[in-house]
């Protein structure tokens, strides 16, 4: 019943396997998607990028690849971890099988994924001006983290209540489209009216995209203060989640 790291590792390489299996580019359609969206945006906006206040098209080509890795990280991991019991049933119904094993091991895949995707952003980063420091470095490894933990403290709720409510995928996907466009991804803050502004600047994942644009692009720590509460209150969510996962997690096999 207790955790073991070669369950877990096999099970990472396994969904790896399995999800990219008979697929002609493989583990490359990791980088299309979010290369794809970067180019349709990038060439509709990149225009009128000097009005929205970037220096140049190489300025706003860092701002809006970063802001589409780290949402599609969150989003991803969001929707991997609400489908982690899901997808595994058939391995959940043995006896003796950590269920916590199954969602960690999806949300791995998110950030696998997003590992991935920083190779893009290495390849922009090169045409690019940035001054990514060992501070900001370090920086940025924190607000992944903590965008991490709070991806694990909504699974934790998520992945139990889909099993009794199916509704909810296209409830989760449906809000994540709306906190794209929440999260100032494509487009600078300083244009949101300012009595809308608020939506953005204490959005939690328009924070983490901010803070991790800065670190990089400028080697600056911004919106620490909020990532701090986001890092606590995520602490808090992975606490109540897993407390609400472990009694839960077991009456789930008369729903599949």
């Amino acid at each position: 019943m207790g955790w073991t790291w070669d369950l877990y590792s096999e099970l990472v390489r396994t969904n790896f396997k399995l999800k990219y299996r008979g697929s002609i580019l493989g583990f490359l359609w990791v980088l299309m998607r979010p290369f794809v969206t970067f180019l349709t945006l990038f060439v509709i906006f990149s225009s009128i990028s000097s009005a929205q206040g970037f220096s140049g098209k190489s300025e706003y080509a860092m701002y809006l690849l970063i802001g589409l890795v780290v949402f599609t990280f969150i989003n991803e991991g969001i929707i991997e971890g609400m489908n982690s019991l899901m997808q595994r049933s058939g391995i959940i119904l043995k006896i003796g099988f950590n269920r916590f094993i199954a969602l960690a091991s999806s949300i791995t895949m998110a950030l696998i994924n997003f590992v991935i995707n920083l190779l893009i952003v290495s390849v922009v980063a090169v045409t690019a001006d940035v001054s990514l420091s060992a501070l900001s470095g370090v920086y940025l490894v924190f607000v992944i983290l903590t965008a991490l933990l709070m991806v694990l403290g909504i699974s934790f709720f998520s992945s139990i209540m889909l099993i009794r409510l199916r509704d909810l995928s296209h409830i989760v996907e449906l809000l994540m489209q709306l906190v794209f466009y929440a999260s100032a991804i494509f487009f600078p803050i300083t244009i949101v009216p300012e009595r809308w502004r608020f939506i953005v600047e204490y959005n939690p994942i328009a924070v983490f995209v901010q803070a991790a644009r800065e670190a990089i692009t400028s080697g600056s720590v911004v919106r620490f203060d909020y990532v701090i509460g986001a890092f606590i209150f995520s602490l808090v969510l992975v606490v109540m989640g897993n407390y609400f996962f472990q009694r839960n997690v077991k009456k789930i096999a008369e729903f599949f």
